[in-house]
């Protein structure tokens, strides 16, 4: 390798740095729990949303789509209990 290969390659450094940090930091997909796949759970009762809760931290995912159709309530009490 010569003199003039190694400025090339130096001068182009700054730029590769910040092109991979850029896709790093840029996306990061985060996994979930939908409740409308438990629908017919759900809507049977054999299942609620405290269970889909547990199943979600049990499973180490991210969080929890919520739909408030099977919601005994939207009450601030039985919101805050979940």
């Amino acid at each position: 390798m010569n003199r003039r290969n190694v400025i090339k390659a130096l001068a182009a450094l700054p730029v590769v740095t910040q092109l991979r940090a850029a896709a790093e930091s840029s996306y990061h997909l985060r996994a979930g729990l939908v409740a409308y796949s438990y629908r017919k759970e759900l809507a049977a009762k054999s299942m609620n949303y405290n269970d889909l809760i547990h199943m979600a931290a049990d499973w180490g995912l991210d969080g929890l789509d919520c739909t408030v159709y099977w919601f005994p309530d939207t009450s601030n009490q039985f919101l805050a209990s979940l």
